[in-house]
């Protein structure tokens, strides 16, 4: 089972990293930049008082990515998170 997971993803991974590469994708240095604060974001997790979850504040770039860059930026955001 996991490895069927496993590979799904590599497979959206794979889909994602070509449809960036074709030339209708938007701005790469955009999409660059949002991956490096996605990058940044994933190491600082923000704890919540008095309890011992965290929140990831990576996931709020992401979601930012899906709407203004589309989906294949944000998959790729995801597997880098």
């Amino acid at each position: 089972m996991w490895l069927a997971i496993a590979v799904a993803g590599a497979l959206a991974l794979i889909a994602a990293l070509v449809a960036m590469l074709s030339p209708t994708a938007p701005d790469r240095l955009q999409t660059l930049v949002a991956l490096l604060f996605v990058a940044v974001a994933a190491c600082f997790p923000v704890q919540i008082p008095r309890t011992k979850y965290s929140i990831g504040a990576a996931d709020v770039f992401v979601f930012l990515m899906l709407s203004v860059l589309g989906p294949p930026a944000a998959v790729l955001a995801v597997g880098l998170e």
